[in-house]
């Protein structure tokens, strides 16, 4: 499964963006802003 890192300031965004992505197939990480960015990228290329 393919994974995908979404990444909004508005949580609202972000949601609306994991759940449509979700409905097609994909697994999805979220952060809202640059710092969780990091967080989240490090246990997805590892």
């Amino acid at each position: 499964m393919k994974r995908i890192l979404v990444v909004d300031d508005d949580p609202l965004v972000s949601m609306f963006i994991r759940l449509t992505l979700e409905r097609e197939g994909f697994e999805t990480v979220s952060a809202d802003g640059a710092r969780p960015v990091y967080w989240c990228w490090i246990p997805a290329t590892t």
